[in-house]
């Protein structure tokens, strides 16, 4: 469909980011260059990061250590923007760690959703043009090691105080001979490490999408109309404009001309109705549910609370807030997309039992 049309929209929520900001998580060690890697799990600036050394030998070079404390889940994705890992023949493998020191990550395969992404085998990455990728992952404790399932209770036990770790390895590609295949210098701006929600269908059809020109215009004395254009374009990733993908093969415009082309901030106002309890908010407005001991809610798992609820509250909202940004994308199958934050805070109207409404403005972010 595309034409920027909204129909059902998809949420990528950074969830290493609002760990750190909240002091709940840190990173671990790491090897050569980690520590200027730690900047990357930050959403915005889209900057450079060097993953990859010049001329180094085959196989892993630096990777991005840092501790899930549980938060992840079956529906998990990483976001790599602003890299050039194309042009270099980069490759990227996700994996879990149990501990600081753990040499041997269980390696996490790639999921069936992704973006600018070639799969190699089942667990390594490659993408085939320079620009963004995003792939999704099972990072859930159980699916990715850090926990076990209790024959009892059928409870989700951590093996790791910690909830474990992801681990992000960027390695060169290999020849036949052994020697590497590119030995340019690798970057990625940007490595999101998240949840994505689904919303369950399309918003109400009185949905707006607006342009912002951030101009300011005045009208002097002589009549003359004077206009001052606030503010910079979205940062460039690499040599195109954001989420714009660029190769050795294909056309791409890149350098000066591109620079122009995406000045216009979206902003979308959307409305859902209708929307079921379940999609919509968590039974238990708490991380367990310990403290409800009727002979009904007693059986209810982690799946219902603020840890481990899939619901827009659980997963969106309560997570970023007006405060952090996330990567919107209107049209779940479409590759199209925007780092936005809400615009405003928002309430829920029941118009139904059971059933809610809700209204969210999303305004693009650079």
């Amino acid at each position: 469909m595309s034409y920027q049309a909204v129909t059902r929209p998809r949420f990528y929520v950074n969830i290493f980011e609002w760990l750190h900001l909240n002091g709940i998580s840190q990173p671990w060690g790491g090897t050569t260059g980690h520590e200027l890697m730690h900047k990357m799990i930050f959403t915005l600036p889209v900057d450079s990061v060097q993953v990859t050394s010049p001329g180094s030998t085959a196989g892993f070079n630096h990777s991005l250590l840092f501790q899930s404390k549980n938060f992840l889940t079956s529906q998990s994705f990483v976001a790599l923007l602003g890299h050039n890992l194309a042009e270099t023949s980069c490759r990227w493998q996700v994996g879990a760690a149990t501990t600081e020191n753990d040499t041997n990550p269980n390696a996490v395969n790639v999921g069936d959703i992704y973006y600018n992404v070639l799969v190699h085998g089942e667990n390594q990455a490659k993408a085939p043009k320079n620009g963004y990728s995003i792939a999704t992952y099972d990072l859930s404790p159980a699916s990715a090691g850090w926990s076990y399932i209790d024959p009892v209770t059928g409870d989700a036990v951590l093996t790791e105080t910690s909830g474990g770790a992801v681990d992000i390895e960027f390695m060169t590609s290999v020849n036949a001979d052994g020697t590497v295949e590119n030995p340019a210098i690798s970057y990625v701006g940007t490595c999101m490490i998240g949840n994505y929600w689904n919303a369950p269908h399309s918003p109400d059809l009185n949905l707006k999408l607006s342009y912002e020109t951030n101009t300011k215009t005045i009208e002097t004395r002589g009549g003359s109309s004077l206009s001052n254009k606030m503010g910079q374009p979205p940062t460039w990733y690499g040599d195109v404009a954001a989420w714009e993908l660029w190769g050795t093969s294909g056309y791409a415009v890149s350098g000066p001309l591109s620079h122009p082309v995406k000045q216009l901030r979206r902003v979308w106002d959307l409305s859902f109705s209708f929307l079921d309890k379940e999609n919509l908010l968590p039974k238990y407005y708490a991380v367990n549910t310990d403290q409800f001991t009727d002979t009904i809610d007693i059986l209810d798992q982690k799946d219902q609370t603020l840890m481990g609820s899939d619901d827009f509250f659980t997963r969106v909202w309560n997570i970023v807030g007006t405060n952090l940004p996330f990567i919107f994308q209107p049209d779940l199958d479409a590759q199209e997309f925007a780092i936005c934050k809400f615009a405003k805070d928002i309430s829920f109207q029941q118009t139904a039992p059971g059933l809610y409404s809700v209204q969210c403005k999303l305004r693009e972010v650079w």
